[in-house]
């Protein structure tokens, strides 16, 4: 679990470096929309992390 985790928090963060350089590149109709997608991604990803992560502690 945690290494699914990790890929796709991973992926987010390539992604919103990615439409960081297409914000750069003055291309808004690609990079609004993967920001956003990054930026959800990473949220889930935190509150998954810290999910497992308490459930490790109760055992």
């Amino acid at each position: 679990m945690r290494t699914v985790i990790g890929i796709a928090g991973l992926l987010a963060m390539a992604s919103c470096v990615g439409a960081i350089i297409f914000l750069l590149l003055d291309k808004m109709n690609i990079a609004v929309p993967l920001l956003v997608a990054g930026t959800i991604v990473l949220i889930v990803t935190k509150v998954a992390s810290s999910v497992v992560f308490r459930r490790e502690q109760r055992k």
